[in-house]
């Protein structure tokens, strides 16, 4: 028997995952834990927020569950405690670090061992982190602006519009409800702590614990966290790569069926 514990993803509220932290309860029977990013603060302080409850609150062997950009803490949280196994849901990662070799995807056969090369959608990034920093610092600035003149709902409405509904978010209406409930600067601390400041590939390289990732197969974000399966030849852990359907916000629109998944792989451990 384990306890479980999952890390939701950039923005996102517990609520985000709740449905699938009911569903991997009842499938599994194991205890399972719900977090969010507290966002807003230093990676060190997300991976020790989880480091804290692991060692306060639990006392049997630990699975951690990261979903985008939560793949990043429960990496870290891995490097210092021992945990039995890490499971990473469509890794996040921004366009600053795609390499120019061709990298090593999962395909889309149920037979996790099967790899496929592609070429990445984009050779690489002129951008800089201090790049990013300053352009994602002016973005926040404005959609604060706009959030304080029009409201989080309206906002929500035009986010939905100009990019949730093509990825396929949640509605605007849940939008307010899951994500919209962070200030820009926390948003913006956070891409820049927990996704700039980071590197995922080292972060893998860097554990001692066992991986799976499983990937949406219509994730239209799955182009940027390609390069994560790049050059783990040399890896001494053992990562298996599987499939789940849906897209990147898969464990929102399908929290049962993903939640079946994610349990039958974690009964076969």
């Amino acid at each position: 028997m384990y306890e479980i514990i999952i890390v939701s993803g950039f923005g996102a509220s517990p609520k985000y995952t709740e449905p699938l932290a009911k569903y991997l309860q009842y499938y599994t029977q194991c205890i399972v834990h719900n977090f969010s990013l507290i966002h807003g603060v230093k990676f060190e302080i997300e991976v020790d927020k989880i480091v804290d409850f692991i060692n306060k609150k639990t006392n049997k062997p630990i699975i951690l569950i990261g979903f985008s950009t939560g793949c990043n803490i429960v990496i870290g949280v891995s490097h210092i405690i021992n945990v039995k196994r890490l499971i990473l849901i469509n890794p996040a990662e921004l366009l600053t670090r795609l390499p120019y070799e061709i990298v090593r995807v999962a395909t889309y056969d149920t037979d996790p061992s099967h790899i496929k090369l592609y070429k990445p959608f984009i050779k690489k990034s002129s951008l800089t982190t201090l790049s990013w920093s300053i352009i994602l610092s002016n973005a926040f600035v404005t959609l604060n602006l706009l959030s304080f003149i029009l409201g989080k709902e309206r906002m929500a409405e035009i986010y939905y519009a100009c990019q949730g509904k093509w990825v396929n978010e949640p509605r605007p209406d849940e939008l307010v409800r899951l994500a919209f409930t962070k200030k820009s600067n926390e948003l913006f601390n956070t891409i820049r702590y927990c996704l700039l400041s980071q590197n995922t590939n080292e972060l893998i390289r860097n554990t001692s614990s066992p991986i799976h990732i499983f990937v949406g197969m219509k994730d239209s974000y799955i182009h940027l966290s390609r390069h994560i399966f790049n050059n783990f030849d040399n890896n001494n852990n053992k990562i298996t790569i599987n499939k789940l359907i849906g897209d990147h916000h898969t464990l929102y629109h399908f929290p049962k069926e993903n939640a079946r998944t994610i349990s039958d792989y974690i009964c076969r451990i």
